[in-house]
């Protein structure tokens, strides 16, 4: 008469491990999927804030939006949209250790304004209602000059079909 041990053999066990680990490898990448569109999402908002923050402004001093300025460090100076801290239109402007985010210009007359933000994810469908602006291009623009269809909100030229990672918004839309 045989006698069965209790318990598991070896191959059960490395296939239960096996298993485990794929199942682990999946939701760690659609959890760092989550993270980059909820980092997106607080991108955009941060953007929309600064745009109501530059109406308000103008609002209040006859259509002109601050000067802008090609200085940033993250910390006092931000493109020229420091002064709407200042004066009370946003208590922060979004920065990253030391980096500013958002970018900045104004067109000559300071009566236009173009800003931009880099998301992460260049499938985002919030890129394909964006404005496009390339501040780079006549009129002359003051400030901070990119390409809203670039792939960074740096470059001056467009960005590759489908790369395109700069949500950018300008007052004439």
């Amino acid at each position: 008469m045989k006698k069965y041990q209790k318990g598991f053999t070896l191959i059960e066990l490395l296939v239960v491990i096996a298993i485990i680990g794929i199942l682990a490898g999946v939701v760690l990448t659609s959890l760092n999927t989550a993270r980059a569109k909820a980092r997106d999402a607080q991108d955009i908002s941060n953007l929309k804030s600064v745009q109501l923050a530059l109406e308000l402004y103008a609002d209040d001093n006859g259509g002109s939006y601050p000067t802008a300025d090609a200085t940033c460090d993250g910390v006092t100076t931000f493109y020229g949209l420091q002064v709407l801290i200042s004066d009370g239109y946003i208590p922060v402007l979004p920065a990253d250790s030391g980096a500013c985010l958002v970018k900045y210009s104004t067109e000559a007359g300071d009566k236009d304004y173009h800003i931009g933000i880099n998301l992460e994810d260049p499938k985002n469908s919030v890129l394909d209602t964006d404005n496009d602006t390339n501040s780079s291009a006549t009129p002359p623009w003051v400030g901070v000059t990119f390409n809203g269809a670039s792939d960074d909100c740096v470059d001056t030229a467009a960005a590759a079909a489908g790369a395109e990672t700069c949500y950018d918004i300008a007052s004439k839309q």
